[in-house]
């Protein structure tokens, strides 16, 4: 059998343009519509959806916070939470005056000149220590003092660290000398807070070895003053 084209090959051209033409606009119309649908779901979702979850969970607040305050002490509850959280913080300011007894045999000259400690009287509101009890000797207190004067204190531990004075004012309130027992006496110091603060890390203390002036002459001075 003979089959004959007798479409010209422009019309076969035109022919295959429009059907192309045609399933393009078929494609465009077809996504159109699938983005319109989307847009209407996701409108659907924000305005609607949404709006029924922030209506939902807003009214199970209440309902809680309305069980909450039905219970009863509940301010007390609240209350005593709060400060669970800050105890970290009030354990970390806290002052450890305990440490003091550490200092203690440092604070002490040796013998002869060392110091029988009758009273400590600490004052955290005005940072100060007193110290009460008998020396040998004028030339023993006074070598007490310098040694509370010079002590040296440093936060961390490390040789790097900055040492800082343990005493920033060390005062010899009162001296006398008895017959029997030597010198009593009561000296007031005002300590630095950084010593004895809960935070820091104090491994000790240390004193120089030094020779102050009042320390040779062997005269306590009664001005407060830290002079050597």
């Amino acid at each position: 059998m003979i089959e004959l084209n007798l479409l010209p090959d422009v019309k076969k051209e035109f022919l295959h343009a429009e059907r192309a033409r045609r399933r393009t606009i078929a494609l465009a119309i077809l996504i159109t519509i699938i983005a319109a649908g989307a847009t209407v779901l996701f409108a659907f979702y924000v305005y609607g959806v949404q709006s029924v979850i922030l209506y939902t969970q807003t009214e199970d607040i209440k309902r809680k916070a309305s069980q909450l305050s039905g219970i009863q002490d509940i301010d007390k509850y609240i209350t005593i939470q709060n400060q669970l959280a800050n105890l970290s913080k009030l354990h970390e300011d806290k002052v450890n005056l305990s440490r003091l007894l550490t200092f203690l045999p440092t604070l002490n000259p040796a013998p002869p000149k060392n110091v029988t400690l009758t009273n400590l009287d600490v004052s955290t509101e005005d940072k100060t220590i007193t110290f009460k009890g008998t020396v040998k000797d004028y030339a023993a207190l006074t070598t007490f003092k310098d040694t509370l004067i010079n002590t040296e204190f440093s936060v961390g531990g490390s040789d790097e660290q900055e040492a800082k004075k343990l005493f920033s004012e060390v005062t010899v309130e009162s001296a006398a000398l008895e017959a029997d027992t030597g010198v009593t006496f009561s000296i007031v110091t005002t300590y630095d807070e950084e010593a004895f603060l809960q935070r820091n890390a104090v491994t000790g203390v240390k004193v120089p070895n030094i020779e102050t002036t009042q320390s040779a002459s062997g005269v306590p001075l009664f001005n407060g003053g830290n002079n050597d």
